[in-house]
């Protein structure tokens, strides 16, 4: 029974292997732009504490242009996030159904 049973194995396996591999490399891409929003976001809190304590910027009119700079890198961070989310799970589908 052994003899039978191990050769086959691999056969039976190789689906679920492939599906765990599409999976692991998804997980991967979104750690990867989970982190790389996550800099994005730390940076901007450097920026942001770096115009409260300068002084050249401490005017109303520096501040609300250094908020405004800090305002659009982060929406571009957000919107390059969210595009990336939505591309992820089309491409998950596809790798599942070349796999499968």
């Amino acid at each position: 029974m052994l003899a039978y049973w191990v050769p086959e194995w691999p056969n039976d396996a190789m689906p679920l292997l492939k599906f765990h591999d599409a999976m692991l490399n998804t997980v991967a891409k979104i750690i990867e732009g989970e982190t790389e929003f996550m800099l994005a976001c730390f940076s901007a809190n450097m920026r942001l504490a770096e115009c409260f304590m300068s002084p050249i910027q401490s005017s109303s009119a520096g501040l609300t242009t250094c908020y405004q700079d800090i305002l659009g890198e982060m929406h571009e961070a957000s919107v390059t996030r969210m595009n990336r989310v939505a591309s992820l799970s089309e491409e998950f589908r596809q790798q599942l159904w070349e796999e499968v």
